[in-house]
């Protein structure tokens, strides 16, 4: 709770660019890109092994991000290390990363996100050119 406060505190500043970028329409998309987004999309997929080609476009709820939030605080750091796929000094830091992107969602009212493994750049590439947004990936 208290982590939850503070990382809302910190976003509270962004409160007029929520409202602007909540999502309203079923079909509306929150990106995330990173390596909290890489891991969970890799923990969501029990990779053993990081795959990035596997994890670009799973979409991730908000209910499950939840449940791995609850779930692994409740785990001792060396337990959270076995979770982790590619990375396992991610295990300190995955839960907050978790619950940023949860708070993230809460105030954009969205339901998922999509994980990219492409970047900001790629995403603001396809913004200012839509017709390569279905452009196939290779990484």
């Amino acid at each position: 709770e208290s982590a939850r406060s503070y990382i809302e505190g910190v976003l509270s500043g962004l409160q007029t660019a929520w409202s602007k970028y909540e999502s309203t329409e079923a079909d509306t998309e929150v990106v995330a890109v990173g390596g909290t987004a890489a891991t969970l999309a890799a923990v969501s997929l029990e990779q053993r092994i990081f795959n990035p080609k596997t994890i670009h476009g799973v979409q991730l709820s908000r209910i499950w991000i939840e449940n791995t939030i609850s779930r692994m605080n409740g785990l001792e750091i060396a337990e959270r290390r076995e979770l982790m796929p590619f990375d396992p000094d991610r295990a300190e830091i995955i839960v907050a990363g978790a619950l940023i992107v949860l708070i993230v969602l809460e105030n954009l009212k969205a339901d998922r996100v999509v994980v990219s493994n492409c970047g900001l750049r790629w995403g603001l590439i396809t913004a200012a050119f839509p017709q390569l947004q279905q452009a196939r990936i290779e990484q």
